[in-house]
């Protein structure tokens, strides 16, 4: 199974461990999970963004921390 990586941007904590998931959706479905989290729990967040990369580094997703 494919490993992905949840990296807050610019200076947000480093998913060292990442998460293993099936394919890019569930990575994105998971991102949209985590996003709706930091926006719920750390409100002053919302000018960064959350970039989804896979185990090779290609970018899956970037998702705004603003909802």
């Amino acid at each position: 199974m494919p490993r992905y990586y949840f990296l807050v941007q610019p200076d947000g904590p480093i998913d060292a461990e990442g998460e293993e998931l099936p394919h890019d959706a569930a990575a994105i479905r998971m991102a949209a999970l985590v996003v709706d989290d930091i926006t719920k729990n750390y409100p002053g967040w919302g000018t960064r963004r959350l970039c989804v990369r896979d185990e090779t580094g290609r970018v899956v997703e970037v998702l705004d921390l603003v909802r």
